[in-house]
């Protein structure tokens, strides 16, 4: 929905990416926000597909929620030769599954890129959260 410190790349040529896919995500304060829209209201769980070398640092915050600093993990590259995709769910501040109460219609995610360095994403997606 929205970009600011920075101007990403939607590509095409990343393998097994599904669709499109966001690459040059790499500038320190570089913001990416998505509108996603919830059926039905309930439970649900943030995840993200995406891939780096090595482990980066980003911050993610839904709607006027308080941002929470998440740590990605090193998938291998940047899905150039192989496909090097992985999923992660956005963890609370005690490192648990960060479990989101939302309303039916539109919210917004917003994440910043806090250490500079490169990550791609496929996509972001809500999951119900099971109980």
């Amino acid at each position: 929905a929205g970009q600011g410190g920075g101007e990403v790349q939607v590509r095409t040529d990343k393998v097994g990416a599904v669709g499109k896919a966001i690459s040059h995500w790499d500038s320190q304060g570089h913001w990416l926000s998505y509108k996603l829209q919830v059926p039905a209201e309930g439970d649900y769980l943030l995840v993200l597909r995406y891939c780096t070398p090595g482990g980066v640092q980003r911050e993610v915050q839904v709607d006027d929620a308080p941002p929470l600093k998440q740590g990605f993990a090193g998938t291998g590259g940047f899905s150039g030769d192989t496909s090097d995709w992985a999923h992660a769910v956005v963890r609370d501040a005690k490192g648990k599954w960060l479990v989101l109460h939302l309303t039916a219609g539109e919210h917004t995610v917003k994440m910043t890129n806090l250490d500079g360095k490169g990550m791609n994403l496929d996509y972001v997606a809500l999951m119900p959260a099971k109980k």
